[in-house]
């Protein structure tokens, strides 16, 4: 960015945030961690709360115990472990995590039980097999249902690895269900990343259930030697800047990905290729993403060999099949810019100037033109 012309840009692969965090951590100045979508703002904060470091997001408040899937998760995990709702006993976020559970578990309500579903398991001690029993009586698809929950009930102990629960939970047919009973697509959309953004965080991490549990629940206090990390979608991050910057959810499935009313999975996205005037526009918000940071750019991408490729041979345009990283991390512009300062700055650049393809005589202009 003209204002920042000796940022410095880091490219971190396999979607790993926690070890670009603690890296980061030990950095001065002010620091967010920004993305296209909630989804990967939720994996962000149990990251930053499994690394026990500060965040806020830009409107003040945490937006993770309202997510529905965490309720399910949260809920499922407790059944596996514990057989019922203990843990949730008086926790501020009960009503929110039992919601969750309530809507993405795939029951199906008719009028009047979600509600009383909702009051009874909020009543002390209340009984979740009991409440739903109960207003379940004669029927018998909502009955099944329960049933299949009930299969997992004191499957799995404290220390089994949380990522072995929620498949379980996939097993038994609860993960599928998330994002059925959204209002619109893109809520639905967006819950369904959620559980796929975690599974990988579980994976990664290899934490057990109940410090999986905790991190949701009863978080820990987090350091107090660095300032907190502002958590913000692309959209709420115009017009500000921050010293350094993540940029997570780098990948082409999401982003671009398409029009969110015109899909109503992640799968589903794959086959919707998203309109070139769609494109140009999630264009413009990757450029706001890369140019809100003054120090320190971190771009978070998944693994791709392409990408692999296509740094070491230093290409700068858009790949002719669709990648795994998003296409705008492919056409960015890192290897020209690379090639072009480090020429620059060896002051070499008349000896290798005539060897310059078009792209970079480009950016070896605007470079000197912003007296690098």
């Amino acid at each position: 960015h003209p204002s920042t012309p000796k940022t410095e840009v880091r490219l971190h692969f396999d979607n790993c945030l926690s070890k670009v965090l603690s890296n980061l951590s030990v950095s001065s100045g002010t620091q967010a961690i920004l993305s296209r979508t909630k989804a990967n703002l939720a994996e962000a904060e149990i990251t930053l709360r499994l690394c026990g470091l500060p965040y806020r997001y830009l409107n003040g408040s945490s937006a993770l115990h309202t997510r529905t899937e965490i309720g399910i998760l949260v809920v499922g995990v407790l059944l596996s472990v514990y057989g019922d709702l203990r843990l949730l006993e008086n926790h501020p976020n009960k009503q929110a995590i039992v919601y969750g559970f309530l809507k993405e578990a795939g029951f199906s309500w008719q009028k009047g039980q979600f509600k009383a579903a909702l009051s009874g398991l909020m009543a002390p001690h209340a009984d979740l097999w009991s409440a739903l029993g109960q207003l379940f009586e004669g029927a018998q698809n909502q009955k099944d249902r329960l049933g299949r929950l009930a299969t997992i009930c004191q499957k799995d102990g404290e220390e089994t690895p949380a990522i072995d629960v929620l498949l379980r939970l996939r097993m038994e047919g609860f993960i599928d269900s998330v994002g059925s009973e959204g209002v619109t697509r893109t809520g639905s959309n967006d819950q369904q990343r959620g559980v796929k953004r975690i599974e990988e965080l579980l994976v990664s991490s290899k934490i057990d259930s109940r410090t999986f549990l905790n991190l949701i629940l009863n978080p820990g206090e987090a350091a107090t030697d660095c300032d907190p990390f502002i958590l913000s979608t692309l959209h709420g991050s115009k017009g500000l800047e921050w010293d350094n910057v993540i940029l997570v959810g780098l990948n082409e499935q999401e982003f671009p990905g398409g029009k969110p009313d015109d899909v109503y999975s992640v799968r589903t996205s794959m086959n919707t290729p998203p309109t070139e005037e769609v494109i140009e526009e999630e264009r413009r918000l990757f450029y706001v993403g890369i140019t809100r940071t003054k120090q320190q750019l971190n771009l978070v991408v998944p693994l791709d060999e392409g990408l692999a490729r296509w740094l070491k041979n230093r290409w700068d345009s858009t790949p002719k099949k669709s990648p795994i990283a998003t296409r705008f991390v492919y056409e960015a512009g890192w290897t020209a810019c690379a090639v072009t300062s480090d020429a620059i700055y060896k002051s070499t650049v008349e000896k290798q100037k005539a060897d310059f393809s078009k792209f970079h005589q480009w950016y070896l202009r605007d470079l000197q033109r912003l007296k690098v």
